[in-house]
């Protein structure tokens, strides 16, 4: 992290922290904690109250909070891809090529599984993973993968 973010990190991991059960549950904890994380920046930075959020993330180049939780679960499904997860996590994801024998343009997306919840980390890892481009799947390391992913997503605001 650059000198100017140095106030954020308690506020960043504090936020992090759990940030895939929390942000599973649904519109509610995610929409509170953002409204608190965008207090503090204005807080820390000295910004006006009235300065978009979107403008105030980009600038700063800090993360939304739906933002951390998408990288969250995209970390845990390029772990999982790279063999980087326990035992326990063995066969969590399948890939649609090994779900049918059919050759489809999306055969190396993760295949989503309609039986589990909308929110579930399951489902949710597979949406968030198959939403990435390829450049930024395929990188060699977790650090890597985090980088490029954070900087797409900073992209967007």
């Amino acid at each position: 992290m650059q000198a100017k973010h140095v106030p954020c990190i308690y506020a960043y991991s504090k936020i992090q922290y759990g940030i895939e059960v929390y942000g599973s549950a649904g519109i509610g904890p995610i929409r509170q904690t953002q409204i608190l994380q965008n207090r503090v920046l204005k807080i820390l930075y000295n910004k006006p109250w009235l300065t978009p959020t979107t403008e105030l993330h980009k600038d700063l180049e800090i993360l939304m909070v739906k933002d951390i939780h998408a990288l969250q679960i995209a970390k845990f499904a390029y772990k999982y891809f790279n063999n980087q997860l326990p035992p326990p996590f063995e066969g969590y994801f399948k890939l649609t090529n090994e779900n049918h024998g059919h050759n489809t343009r999306n055969n190396t997306h993760i295949h989503i599984d309609r039986k589990h919840s909308a929110h579930s980390v399951k489902t949710l890892g597979a949406h968030t993973f198959n939403a990435i481009p390829e450049c930024i799947k395929t990188s060699k390391t977790l650090k890597t993968f985090s980088h490029k992913l954070k900087v797409h997503y900073n992209s967007q605001y």
